[in-house]
């Protein structure tokens, strides 16, 4: 399940990539040749709008799309608390999961929650030589920890992989940020702290 949670993520950014960043980039020359042409060729500048709208309009529709596959089915199935349950059972690892989160966080909230523990766990089954993990969920009010354990040899290291910097990116997006404890030996502990207070990704 987690090797299919990285592929997903993987179409995801090829999606983004392919689709609405595209679209993005020839709205941006559409107006700008527009502006080019605004006072020497009206009629030009009319049609190269209407063709930036159309194009802004379908750019709109791909970021629909990309943001509903984002927002797994066992997240508003079961909340996050759930989700990362069914995802602590598919593991070859036995990990334990405590604690909840409120059921009104916003959807993006939730996913990139739920993939950034994806990505730790998956870090942990195939890197640590643990032999048990946990998942702890944590709110107050405004803001979302989940922390991820292991008691595996420790010494995981984001500068060494992709896996853990690419959850730190994605965890910017949201102002959120992962911290990490994994000295060598062990144990590892990962933070993943996410806003969700009034006003933030509703």
């Amino acid at each position: 399940m987690l090797d299919g949670q990285a592929a997903e993520l993987a179409r995801v950014e090829r999606d983004l990539h392919d689709g609405a960043q595209a679209r993005m980039v020839s709205l941006a020359l559409s107006l700008g040749m527009a502006e080019d042409l605004v006072r020497a060729d009206p009629e030009a500048t009319a049609r190269l709008l209407r063709e930036a709208r159309s194009t802004a309009v379908s750019a709109l529709d791909d970021l629909r799309t990309v943001m509903h596959s984002i927002h797994p089915a066992v997240l508003a199935d079961r909340g996050l608390a759930g989700a990362l349950r069914a995802l602590a059972l598919d593991l070859a690892l036995p990990v334990t999961v405590d604690g909840d989160a409120p059921a009104q966080l916003p959807a993006a909230v939730q996913s990139a929650a739920y993939f950034a523990t994806a990505e730790c766990l998956a870090n942990a089954v195939k890197h640590s030589q643990a032999t048990a993990g946990g998942i702890s969920l944590r709110h107050d009010g405004a803001v979302l920890r989940i922390v991820v354990t292991d008691d595996g040899i420790g010494g995981a290291d984001p500068a060494a992989g992709l896996g853990l910097r690419g959850v730190r990116r994605r965890l910017e997006t949201f102002d959120g940020r992962l911290d990490l404890d994994s000295p060598p030996g062990g144990p590892t502990v990962i933070t993943i702290t996410v806003p969700h207070g009034p006003g933030r990704l509703q």
